[in-house]
């Protein structure tokens, strides 16, 4: 189990009394920091857990959700794996993944919730864990339509990852390897590293011109002080447009925030297009 997993277990387990963090930590096999990780991870899942002046954590006992960690407190059967899931078509379907998966023998499939209805996803994530959904996804038959945000920017590219199982993915990046427009860029960069850039490449690249453009602006010299050149940018970034690879016409308000034109692409067979109106 990973770690959130065995702290779920053991206060699932203490029943609606208090468990320490010196305990939970000894359990799992890490520091107290971790477990205090780990709990900030289940608050935001919804859990409500309360900490003990001196006493510990505790689990609200009528919680009211189907986990892994809740089923397993009532059983006294050993070697039995147990897999909760929020949402599935079939427990079946999953079942079967599982096994060609390779899942221990025993393993049990636990549906919250049958079917979730949901025909949009929204995913505000990197593209690392949205990975995993994906697939999970996959396994589960489940096919909405994922929406994603620039952290999702290369999905494509992530070692290991099957590609096809991004199709049809629509997000929002400020910048596409497959426009024309930053070709140049694209080439030049995939023969000096070997891998097509992401929007986080195009991000770097334009962050070194745009401060090139602000020093230009502010009139800064090399003899001036580090605090000296900070304070003319600032006093100069309201005042400039720089067109880059992630945008044109970019500008900045005082607060540092950057005002440019959105772009939402959709992954069809494998590579960034224009979605169609």
């Amino acid at each position: 189990m990973t770690t959130k997993e065995t702290i779920l277990a053991a206060l699932t387990a203490a029943k609606g009394t208090a468990v320490s963090g010196a305990q939970m930590a000894e359990r799992a096999g890490v520091s107290r920091a971790a477990v205090w990780k780990a709990i900030c991870a289940l608050r935001d899942e919804g859990y409500v857990i309360d900490a003990v002046t001196r006493g510990g954590y505790t689990l609200h006992a009528d919680d009211g959700r189907l986990t892994a960690a809740a089923v397993a407190a009532h059983l006294h059967t050993d070697g039995l794996a147990l897999t909760a899931l929020p949402s599935t078509d079939s427990t079946n379907t999953r079942v079967r993944a599982l096994a060609e998966d390779g899942a221990l023998e025993g393993t049990v499939v636990i549906a919250a919730a049958q079917t979730a209805g949901a025909d949009l996803v929204f995913l505000p994530i990197y593209y690392q864990p949205a990975s995993i959904i994906f697939s999970q996804a996959k396994a589960m038959g489940y096919a909405p339509t994922f929406f994603g945000v620039d952290g999702m920017d290369g999905i494509l590219t992530m070692p290991g990852f099957d590609a096809s199982l991004a199709e049809g993915l629509m997000l929002m990046t400020p910048f596409s390897a497959t426009d024309e427009a930053n070709q140049a860029f694209v080439d030049a960069y995939t023969a000096a590293y070997g891998t097509e850039p992401n929007q986080f490449a195009a991000d770097a690249y334009d962050g070194v011109y745009i401060v090139y453009e602000a020093l230009k602006a502010a009139g800064c010299t090399a003899d001036m002080s580090p605090s000296d050149i900070c304070e003319a940018l600032v006093g100069v970034m309201t005042t400039i447009s720089v067109d880059g690879l992630t945008g044109q016409g970019m500008t900045w308000n005082a607060n540092g925030e950057v005002a440019k034109a959105p772009m939402a692409v959709v992954i069809k067979d494998g590579v960034y297009v224009t979605p169609e109106n």
